[in-house]
């Protein structure tokens, strides 16, 4: 509607922004955010816990904060450190993943080593204003940048509605808007000084590999630290995080966070004491299931990918759609859910996982009956007569060639997990 009808709406939306600039405050009903409440799956109805908060933003509000991100965005890759790749340009989760990974496979039972993952409590939402700007200030913006942000902002309020009702407007003092185009890149920028305190702490050891020392992964809010000296490093790192949590907001979760330590015997009793879930046989991160043996790696993940596949053709089978639109749904929602994991784990999966999942796949695109067609012939393109439907080896593979490309240093700090487990390329 903005684009079909620009010649109209841009002069009177424009003298709306250059009113709000200059009193420093925005119209009521492009402050207002209405929440609306989605249950979460297998969860019960009558407990306020069960339901997930969406805010819906008026359009007018999400276009000047989109010119502001379009901004931010740029200046973001030569301001936050490459350890995070959230809302970054060019910046990717599965890089934190496979750091991560190669980290495990280089430091497989070093005693007194750890992977701590993080859970930071409602992130986004805790976020305190005055250092938000201040944040910005100090990494350089300008009056004009940060007075926008503190327009965004200031007077903000929100109504809840429950059962077709919608409550009277409370005010918001805290957190980055969500639904808000700017609000991922400015939790980036808010989590930068953490991240830059890790980094420089003398007590807070690192994992060294090579001349590289590790420190910290981040994906936004999802944080993983590498430590070393954990008697030192543990301690530091829970005082550090209580003094920005004073002025940042930042609260770990401390029962949902995770320790892992590399050494096996620490593993089954480690050797410090920690408030943290004691990580024996692994965490998740992005997505992806974090094995303390890199070897258990493919059938930690690949395995339960299966039943979850099986399960979703059971549920979507009975569709009444035609062979090219079930194709398409396994372009549009099983596709995507293996490229991920294709990505991020370096490692081939398990010899039966490509004929079960292709058996699966027949079997759903065909609706049970006898295929009409070689898979071969499928995987041609249309010009050839085929029906372009995925072939994931060979996604598999391109997977692997591409993220080797992308690599994030020169020399590909992934190869020795390959050529450890026997992965031919």
């Amino acid at each position: 509607m903005y684009k079909l009808f620009k010649a109209k709406l841009i002069p009177p939306l424009l003298e709306v922004y250059l009113e709000s600039f200059t009193t420093g405050c925005l119209p009521a009903t492009l402050r207002s955010a209405l929440i609306i409440l989605i249950l979460k799956p297998n969860k019960a109805p009558t407990e306020s816990g069960s339901y997930r908060p969406i805010s819906l933003l008026n359009s007018d509000s999400k276009i000047i904060a989109k010119a502001l991100a379009m901004r931010l965005e740029r200046a973001l890759p030569a301001i936050i450190h490459g350890d995070q790749n959230g809302s970054v340009q060019n910046r990717q989760g599965f890089h934190n993943v496979r750091r991560v990974l190669n980290i495990i496979h280089k430091c497989e039972e070093t005693p007194d080593t750890a992977i701590l993952s993080l859970d930071a409590e409602k992130a986004f939402d805790r976020v305190e204003w005055p250092y938000l700007i201040e944040a910005l200030k100090r990494f350089g913006f300008g009056d004009h940048f940060h007075r926008w942000v503190e327009i965004l902002l200031a007077n903000s309020v929100a109504m809840v509605s429950t059962n077709n009702l919608i409550s009277h407007s409370f005010e918001l003092f805290r957190g980055t808007r969500q639904g808000s185009p700017i609000s991922p890149l400015l939790f980036v920028l808010a989590m930068e000084p953490l991240a830059i305190a890790i980094r420089s702490h003398p007590s807070i050891q690192g994992i060294k590999i090579g001349e590289t020392l590790h420190k910290t992964a981040m994906y936004a809010d999802d944080t993983i630290v590498f430590l070393s000296h954990l008697a030192e490093s543990i301690p530091s790192l829970m005082k550090l995080f209580d003094q920005f949590g004073s002025f940042f907001g930042f609260k770990v979760n401390r029962e949902k966070s995770s320790i892992m330590f590399l050494n096996v015997k620490e593993r089954v009793k480690p050797v410090v004491s920690h408030p943290f879930v004691n990580a024996i046989e692994g965490f998740k991160y992005l997505g992806i299931r974090i094995t303390p043996k890199i070897s258990d790696l493919s059938s930690a993940n690949y395995e339960p990918m299966v039943i979850e596949v099986s399960d979703e053709i059971t549920r979507l089978t009975s569709l009444p759609l035609s062979l090219l639109g079930r194709i398409n749904i396994v372009k549009m929602t099983i596709l995507p859910t293996f490229l991920y994991m294709f990505q991020s784990i370096l490692l081939a999966p398990p010899p039966p996982f490509f004929s079960k999942i292709r058996k699966l796949l027949s079997n759903f695109i065909w609706n049970n009956r006898k295929p009409g067609l070689r898979l071969s012939l499928l995987y041609l393109p249309y010009d050839r007569g085929g029906l372009q439907f995925p072939n994931l080896e060979w996604y598999f593979w391109a997977a692997q060639l591409r993220t080797t490309k992308k690599c994030p240093q020169k020399v590909c700090r992934y190869i020795a997990i390959y050529t450890q487990h026997h992965l031919k390329l």
